[in-house]
């Protein structure tokens, strides 16, 4: 479902949600980067930021600091012969749907970026990769 537009046929966006024990949670109950699959340092990162940054599980993803959170903030990264590219909004949220599928809510999601959603988008390989195999030495 789309966002209402208002009388001037912009859409609307939908009113934020600054929640800080949701906010402070998010990293409890989710331990790792939904992207490399790292523990430690990690952040919170609001899928729709900006006007609509709102406090809400299905706003919120958990990403490494030092790499995938600048990632997904749109910095490119080199590292040695390695050059990360920034994460696109549709593979953070190809990232959601994955890692965390019971908090999606697309729905949610087109109010809070009063516009329609960009596609889910497919993750680079190393993302995959570095993600199974940082999972299996969790174990």
């Amino acid at each position: 479902m789309l966002p209402s537009k208002d009388e001037r046929g912009f859409f609307k966006k939908a009113g934020k949600i600054r929640d800080r024990e949701v906010y402070d949670k998010y990293l409890v109950n989710h331990p790792y980067c939904a992207c490399c699959g790292r523990r430690g340092k990690l952040s919170r990162h609001h899928l729709v930021g900006g006007a609509g940054r709102s406090d809400e599980v299905c706003n919120l993803i958990t990403l490494d600091l030092f790499l995938c959170h600048p990632l997904a903030e749109g910095e490119r990264i080199a590292n040695g012969n390695l050059v990360y590219e920034p994460l696109s909004f549709g593979q953070i949220l190809t990232l959601k749907r994955l890692r965390f599928p019971d908090e999606v809510n697309l729905e949610r999601l087109a109010e809070l970026y009063g516009q329609p959603l960009p596609e889910e988008e497919p993750l680079p390989d190393w993302a995959g990769e570095m993600f199974s195999r940082n999972q299996r030495n969790r174990q």
